[in-house]
């Protein structure tokens, strides 16, 4: 994968996104780039679920109420990367301390670990599930672009139009649940 920009972050977003998909994927492709449309998001959340249930993660910080809806794939996957890296270290867990919507990103804080290569990676899915909500439309999951009137998130035309027209069902239609 090559990035034809410039700008330093926007690489490591890049590489990051190669380590991330290659971790995910390993057994398939579970995440696709363009954004695949997300089809049934309760059972993404299930899966949300399941991964927060596990040992290794302390997700006491991940309260999927507060999160937009079409973001639940994207979490998931990046969720998944963390099991996947964690699990090469025996015996390592590892806090998220913050996930939650932030100016129109989905932002993952994780705390350190110690082992330098695992805090690397986990710094690397983190900076991937921030870089790809970006430009995730935060209802559909499908390629959006930011907007900034009122509440600062990526949305496609349509529900760009519905949050101006419609609040309230803008509102119902961007909740994870």
């Amino acid at each position: 994968m090559t990035n034809s920009r410039k700008d330093p972050f926007d690489q490591r977003l890049w590489d990051a996104a190669e380590t991330v998909w290659a971790t995910i994927c390993s057994d398939g492709p579970s995440y696709r780039s363009p954004p695949e449309v997300l089809t049934d998001r309760h059972a993404v959340i299930r899966d949300i679920k399941t991964i927060l249930q596990d040992d290794r993660l302390d997700a006491r910080a991940v309260e999927l109420r507060y999160l937009p809806g079409g973001w639940a794939t994207l979490l998931r996957d990046g969720l998944r990367a963390l099991l996947h890296a964690v699990s090469r270290v025996p015996g390592q867990r590892v806090t998220i301390l913050v996930c939650k919507e932030k100016a129109g990103e989905l932002r993952l804080v994780i705390q350190k670990t110690g082992d330098d290569d695992l805090d690397r990676e986990i710094g690397m899915i983190s900076d991937w599930v921030t870089g790809q909500s970006r430009e995730r439309c935060a209802v559909t999951g499908q390629t959006g672009r930011m907007t900034f009137d009122g509440w600062i998130i990526p949305l496609t035309a349509e529900f760009a139009g519905l949050k101006r027209s419609d609040p309230a069902a803008f509102g119902k239609a961007v909740a994870m649940f």
